[in-house]
């Protein structure tokens, strides 16, 4: 069984995507409320503790949470923070794979590998993309059967 982890640079992605998203609230907040008012002050401390929150406890531990295993029959995903979960996809059903990059994660050198079968897809994000193109190139060949 290999055990795959995602790679350390993906909780930076993470935190770059939350970055990003905590722009509406914080503009949404500073339209709707009068700057310097008690409301105002009362939200954005709301907001600044929930960004943290997000930032220092939740993303690590999602992280820490998310693994991969490949046997010989099955690749199995565990995820979770406050429940886990466990997906299994046997190799028997995969009809393609495929390599994703949005902007944000090629910038730190990684990407995502989706693993479909019929009515159901897999993700493993996280991944250099030298391992992801050996991980798709392994289970193209398993595909294939024995030569």
């Amino acid at each position: 069984m290999k055990q795959i982890r995602p790679h350390a640079k993906l909780l930076r992605t993470w935190r770059v995507y939350l970055i990003l998203l905590s722009i509406l609230p914080a503009f949404a907040l500073s339209l709707f409320m009068q700057v310097g008012s008690t409301s105002w002050f009362i939200a954005a401390g709301a907001w600044g503790i929930v960004f943290l929150c997000i930032y220092l406890l939740y993303l690590p531990a999602r992280r820490r949470g998310l693994s991969f295993s490949i046997d010989a029959r099955a690749i199995t995903r565990k995820s979770g923070v406050f429940f886990l979960k466990t997906e299994t996809l046997p190799l028997c059903a995969v009809c393609f794979t495929a390599i994703i990059r949005s902007p944000v994660v090629r910038m730190f050198g990684l990407c995502s590998l989706r693993i479909a079968a019929p009515g159901v897809s897999l993700s493993v994000p996280g991944l250099m993309r030298t391992d992801a193109q050996a991980l798709a190139l392994s289970l193209r060949q398993w595909e294939e059967g024995p030569s």
